[in-house]
């Protein structure tokens, strides 16, 4: 069992939401975006599911997300947050909680294509001096889509047609 807080989840979705202590997701763990035009601007949500320790319940913590290129430039600046996490009555001693987190972003502008990280930092207590805490990296790339002869958006790659990869219309024993 983990004994710091930590990211047990870290992804992007369409749309998330915190509501009694669950986390409600639309069109999450997307690993990649595209767009027929650069610049382009999108609405996204960011969201986490936080392991909480024992220990670590009745204190002030801190988050901070950013996104960075493939070049280690600073999208957008830093979302910083802050969050306390208690114990549910039935909770015994050495047990953890998780908290889940949603950050919804309205607006974010890729200027271009290319492989897009986004972090998430996680601070203590004792943190307050700057001391940075553990921290969790995804990437995914962002992609320029081409048009159709109609018009519509095309993405320049083509998706299986099951969730193992399978792309001549068998599927896998899983699947069926």
């Amino acid at each position: 069992m983990p004994t710091d807080i930590h990211a047990e989840a870290f992804f992007t979705a369409d749309h998330a939401a915190v509501e009694s202590g669950k986390l409600y997701v639309n069109g999450g763990a997307w690993n990649q975006i595209g767009h027929p035009s650069f610049p382009a601007v999108q609405a996204f949500t960011v969201a986490a599911v936080l392991h909480i320790p024992w220990r670590a319940h009745g204190q002030n913590h801190g988050f901070g997300i950013w996104f960075e290129d493939s070049d280690g430039q600073n999208l957008g600046g830093r979302i910083e947050g802050r969050f306390e996490a208690s114990l549910t009555p039935s909770a015994l001693p050495g047990d953890y909680s998780v908290a889940p987190l949603a950050v919804n972003i309205n607006g974010f502008v890729f200027q271009r294509p290319g492989d897009m990280r986004q972090y998430c930092q996680l601070t203590g207590p004792r943190s307050a001096g700057g001391v940075s805490g553990p921290f969790r990296r995804s990437t995914f790339p962002v992609r320029q889509l081409r048009l159709s002869r109609g018009g519509s958006p095309q993405p320049q790659t083509t998706q299986p047609n099951d969730a193992h990869g399978k792309r001549d219309g068998s599927h896998c024993v899983q699947c069926v």
